[in-house]
């Protein structure tokens, strides 16, 4: 694995392996489970109090989303799942609504604690056994990526069996109706269930049974590629308001959510969540007969925009947070760039955007078998573009899955920027049919913001250097 792969996903993880893997020098790097050792924080300085790299994103960026493709389910001595896998989305700063509607989210109350906690906020997945619900709605990444149990150690039912129980004393899978061919698997089980352990099996064990490794607890039963995303808070409002709206017909009983491969899967959701904040596009969802047969049909012509798949979908969002930000000419002298950021206030590329996987839970696994996932429903796709060749090639790219590679990239291309003298009346001076007050104004916006990134990045890059310790990066934060 990539010295520098991975960065992110040990920042913002508990990695119980870590501190003892890393004891000594910077062999450790082979040895631990979800790795995050690179040339920003290696391992002779990994245990630095003053940096503990568990802490560094979560105090960096307050909100943030991380969205993950993971590969297929396969139980021993069971089925495998779906060939493509399956998505869910992070949303760090959303909270579950105390007794709301099924799977509502909302803003985290204001609590200061909760700024740098990575556990603020809620995983969403969705399901195809739900009935009255598109998603479930978790608490927690460490819930997510059950970080619960260590790397190190076994995976036994007994500690499935332990992570079940938490799901359903937090409410998460109250309230869930499922199709008839679930109810039916729900009263096979309960049969099981009672006969073994000589209690009553309720409906909301059964969804949160059969969510683990799928809804939460993934690296249990897969593997996964995330991205991260450092979001505001306005953006964190939006993606709120996008994913209730997205699931509103279900959750208030208008309509019954119909899960479809083709036409209304995970990636659907996720995708248009994303779409929700101005990262990527808005796709059409359908659980009619003709919709399917559209979707279906634009499959079958190799042309199937619509018909989203996790690890293609990844790769496209990976690309957009990782990109060149443009310089403040570039992006005004672009039609669609300019409307983009006039419309949503932001750009899809940011600093802090990154690409990262975290790994299978394979030592000791007594329960799953790793399992593979494919970018594609059709062989002939793969001419037009491979994606699995394009993921791969994102994961060796440093500024893509070096945090410190991708500040610095940032910060050397606004001080080109800067020393190139980039300002409003020489660009209306070359451009005078976009001369006017509304542009200008965004201009000196987006010029503005870029400037005071650099400043926060200059930060944040001292304190993966060690050159300033957290409380003096907090301290300034707050200013």
């Amino acid at each position: 694995m990539a010295r520098n792969s991975l960065v992110w996903i040990a920042l913002i993880s508990s990695a119980p392996a870590f501190a003892a893997n890393c004891a000594t020098c910077s062999q450790a790097p082979q040895k631990i489970e979800i790795p995050g050792i690179s040339s920003v924080a290696d391992a002779t300085q990994a245990l630095n109090p003053r940096r503990n790299p568990r802490e560094l994103l979560p105090l960096f960026y307050e909100n943030f989303i991380v969205n993950c493709s993971v590969s297929r389910y396969h139980e021993r001595g069971g089925e495998q799942g779906g060939s493509a896998g399956h998505k869910l989305i992070y949303i760090k700063g959303a909270c579950r609504v105390p007794n709301g509607r099924r799977s509502e989210i909302q803003v985290c109350p204001a609590r200061a604690a909760d700024r740098t906690d990575r556990n603020a906020g809620v995983t969403l997945s969705v399901d195809k056994q739900f009935k009255n619900t598109r998603f479930i709605a978790t608490d927690g990444i460490d819930t997510m990526f059950g970080w619960n149990v260590a790397a190190d150690e076994s995976l036994t039912r007994e500690k499935i069996d332990r992570t079940v129980d938490r799901i359903v004393a937090s409410g998460a899978s109250r309230g869930i109706e499922l199709h008839e061919e679930a109810m039916a698997n729900f009263a096979k089980r309960t049969q099981e269930y009672e006969a073994q352990y000589r209690k009553p099996f309720t409906r909301e064990r059964f969804v949160a049974e059969t969510g683990i490794g799928t809804n939460y607890a993934i690296s249990f039963a897969r593997s996964s590629e995330c991205t991260f995303v450092p979001i505001s808070k306005s953006e964190l409002e939006k993606a709120v308001a996008q994913a209730n709206a997205l699931n509103s017909d279900y959750a208030n009983d208008r309509k019954i959510y119909q899960w479809n491969g083709i036409a209304d899967n995970c990636t659907h959701f996720t995708d248009n969540l994303m779409a929700g904040i101005g990262i990527g596009h808005e796709y059409r969802t359908s659980n009619t007969k003709l919709g399917k047969l559209k979707h279906l049909g634009t499959l079958a012509r190799f042309r199937d925009p619509e018909v989203r798949i996790p690890v293609r979908s990844l790769v496209q969002e990976a690309e957009r947070i990782t990109a060149r930000v443009p310089n403040p000419d570039d992006l005004f002298a672009d039609r669609k760039l300019r409307e983009h950021y006039a419309n949503w206030g932001t750009l899809p590329q940011r600093p802090g955007g990154l690409v990262g996987n975290v790994a299978f839970h394979s030592n000791d696994n007594e329960v799953f078998l790793q399992g593979s996932a494919s970018s594609s429903l059709s062989p002939v796709t793969k001419y037009f573009r491979n994606w699995d060749n394009a993921l791969a090639k994102l994961l060796k790219t440093p500024h893509a899955t070096s945090l410190e590679t991708n500040l610095e990239t940032f910060v050397t291309q606004v001080s080109a920027m800067e020393s190139q003298g980039q300002s409003w009346s020489r660009f209306a001076a070359r451009n005078p049919k976009l001369n006017n007050r509304v542009h200008e104004a965004l201009y000196n916006r987006y010029w503005a913001e870029l400037q005071r990134e650099k400043i926060a990045s200059l930060s944040r890059l001292r304190v993966l250097r060690g050159e300033m310790t957290v409380d003096e990066y907090r301290g300034r934060a707050r200013h």
